[in-house]
């Protein structure tokens, strides 16, 4: 083989085997994107682009692990099935997306406000209990701010109710939720807006009491 031949053979070679590895690196780069996809997918509601349960539950695993002051507030709009029922799902569609409109409009950063289902929302960030509080005012006066207006001649009025609870040692997400759902109705049935979940002994006596640190396990 002269020379040439074994140059023009080398050559051929080395572009074949640029093009498979150029071709792999499009593959395992198609693959990678398709999984953040995915997994963006798997965490947010689709209707609003907002976290969806799945990703409020990780956010408010997070907080829970800092073993801070947090809040959590469940937030539903009041008379939502009457508007759905009298302008249609279309319509109602629409208010959904107005209003995860105006919660992004007082997000801050370290708070987590998704949608869970239907007209149902929910958040959670850090801070007391006052500071659950104050959100979940901001929340109320950004809904009630203005009522909607899907087309000409149509005008739905906006209302929420708002239930917040505040991390307590020993509480759960499951309690945390819980807890924020319970004052959400009682806001609903005061027509109050805002209610903070205050504990009773009772709820104390359910929380799950954290094992004593041993000697050896104490920060220093």
């Amino acid at each position: 083989m002269s020379a040439r031949t074994t140059a023009l053979t080398i050559g051929v070679a080395a572009i074949a085997a640029a093009g498979a590895h150029l071709v792999r690196h499009r593959q395992v780069s198609d693959l990678r994107a398709r999984l953040r996809r995915a997994e963006h997918a798997a965490i947010h509601d689709p209707l609003t682009g907002l976290p969806n349960r799945g990703g409020l539950l990780r956010h408010l695993d997070v907080l829970l692990a800092a073993d801070r002051p947090m809040w959590v507030l469940l937030a539903d709009l009041d008379q939502f099935k009457q508007a759905n029922d009298r302008f249609g799902h279309d319509v109602g569609d629409q208010v959904i997306v107005e209003v995860a409109h105006r919660l992004r409009t007082i997000a801050r950063p370290g708070w987590q406000l998704a949608r869970l289902h239907g007209d149902e929302f929910a958040g959670c960030g850090p801070g007391d209990l006052d500071t659950g509080i104050a959100v979940g005012i901001a929340i109320r006066n950004a809904i009630h701010r203005r009522p909607f207006q899907p087309s000409a001649g149509h005008t739905v009025p906006l209302r929420i109710s708002v239930g917040v609870a505040a991390h307590r040692i020993g509480l759960t997400s499951a309690l945390l939720l819980k807890h924020a759902d319970r004052a959400m109705y009682d806001a609903k049935d005061a027509a109050d807006g805002v209610i903070a979940y205050r504990p009773t002994g009772a709820d104390i006596d359910h929380i799950p009491v954290r094992p004593k640190l041993r000697d050896r396990d104490r920060p220093r």
